[in-house]
């Protein structure tokens, strides 16, 4: 037997959509990001203009976890090969110093350098 069908509601009518000005909240990454390109003097705009622009950026990257690495990948090979090239068993703590890395980050190197063979 057919299941029967639920009758559908009617869609809220709504009023037409207006931009209403939120007020200021923490600032965020994308607030620190905008500060800093102001004070570099590299964004000159107008502020209306740069308020649109940044809920564009919150609008396209909303949601996304995002790590920004202190290190780029080529420092952080560097940073690989210089650990295995000076490691012989015994010296964690002094590599750790020397590199101003963790304990924990050389033995992480080491342990992934092994894994892969």
């Amino acid at each position: 037997m057919p299941k029967p069908e639920t009758p559908r509601r009617p869609p809220i009518a709504t009023a037409p959509a207006t931009h209403v000005a939120t007020p200021p909240a923490d600032p965020d990454l994308v607030d620190h990001i905008f500060d800093y390109l102001a004070d570099a003097r590299l964004l000159i705009a107008d502020p209306e203009d740069i308020a649109r622009v940044k809920l564009d950026v919150r609008d396209y990257f909303g949601g996304t976890d995002v790590y920004i690495p202190r290190r780029t990948a080529s420092e952080r090979h560097a940073m690989v090969v210089e650990v295995l090239a000076k490691f012989n068993g015994r010296n964690a703590t002094e590599i750790a110093r020397q590199l101003k890395i963790g304990r924990t980050t050389v033995f992480r190197i080491i342990k992934q350098a092994r894994a892969r063979g």
